[in-house]
């Protein structure tokens, strides 16, 4: 990891031809003690305006939508956006534009970590959030702020035992133009489904 000695880190991305989809895994291990500041995963990062709202499921599985993006007023940040902090194992979260009906979605498949065993010393669940990241103001940066959301695994600074590890496996979903809208939101858990668990074909002997 640049500018950080003692992390080892993998990442690895599948496409596969024909479905609007990118299958993603990723690790952190920590081979040496170290004091973090945050440890973050699952962040997808997009300019402003490209999306106008942040979407998730409730607890019953409904999809839950929130603005995003001020379209009549673009210099208007909203910061982190008015979410509770969603549990780090959720199905799935989104951004899409409410009017052009795109959108992409974050499906988790697979996580653990492991925060120094035996002793364990770290207690800290995480959890999603986004954020409208308006920090470089309105001058001559502002096309530089930026909307995304992520996992944050860590977010206090923390002394972590060598051994800690940080594991995910995830899949990145396209919703095409057209198809984004809250209704279709319901569609992703049914992408998700088939991805958890995948049809499985098994051949016995000759035909």
């Amino acid at each position: 990891m640049p500018y950080c000695d003692g992390v080892k880190t993998r990442v690895s991305y599948t496409l596969l031809a024909g479905l609007p989809l990118i299958l993603e895994s990723s690790s952190m291990e920590f081979t040496q003690p170290l004091v973090v500041y945050a440890v973050r995963n699952n962040e997808l990062v997009f300019s402003r305006g490209l999306h106008t709202h942040a979407a998730y499921p409730d607890a019953g599985g409904e999809p839950v939508t929130v603005p995003a993006y001020d379209l009549k007023n673009p210099s208007n940040f909203f910061g982190r956006l008015p979410v509770p902090d969603l549990d780090p194992d959720i199905p799935w979260v989104a951004l899409y534009h409410a009017e052009k009906r795109y959108g992409i979605a974050l499906l988790n498949l697979e996580r653990w970590t492991d925060t120094g065993a035996p002793a364990r010393p770290i207690n800290m669940p995480g959890y999603y959030y986004f954020m409208d990241y308006g920090q470089h103001g309105t001058g001559d940066r502002f096309g530089w702020n930026f909307l995304y959301f992520c996992r944050a695994e860590i977010f206090t600074i923390t002394a972590l035992p060598a051994g800690s590890a940080f594991h995910e496996h995830s899949a990145i979903l396209v919703l095409q133009e057209g198809s984004a809208s809250p209704r279709r939101l319901r569609d992703i858990e049914a992408w998700r489904k088939k991805l958890e668990h995948p049809p499985r074909i098994r051949y016995d002997g000759e035909r």
